[in-house]
């Protein structure tokens, strides 16, 4: 789900270790997954990542894994946190992040 996130914010147009350097850190907060079915080691699989809500402080993705014959083997819903790289205290997201988020809901 890490790499599915990453690639998610690469297709937006923001690099997570961009947003680190200029002192923009993302914790997980809390996560939530939903097993259905097993995966085995060599399985192929799929993770669709979306994104809940446009985001405050906090962002929710929720992802849907599944094996590539289309059977979903998990649900999960994640939690992130804004956080300022010095103060460790929560913070707002970047404003252009936000604007490319509101334009997924809102185009």
């Amino acid at each position: 789900m890490e790499q599915a996130r990453l690639e998610w914010l690469n297709a937006l147009g923001f690099s997570y270790q961009k947003m680190e350097e200029n002192g923009v850190l993302l914790p997980v907060y809390q996560i939530d997954i939903k097993y259905k079915n097993p995966i085995k080691f060599g399985d192929e699989i799929t993770i669709k990542t979306t994104l809940k809500n446009p985001p405050t402080t906090r962002v929710v993705f929720e992802y849907e894994i599944s094996k590539n014959d289309g059977n979903i083997c998990a649900t999960a819903e994640l939690t992130l946190v804004f956080t300022d790289a010095s103060t460790f205290r929560p913070r707002k997201p970047i404003p252009e992040f936000l604007e490319r988020c509101q334009e997924l809901f809102f185009e």
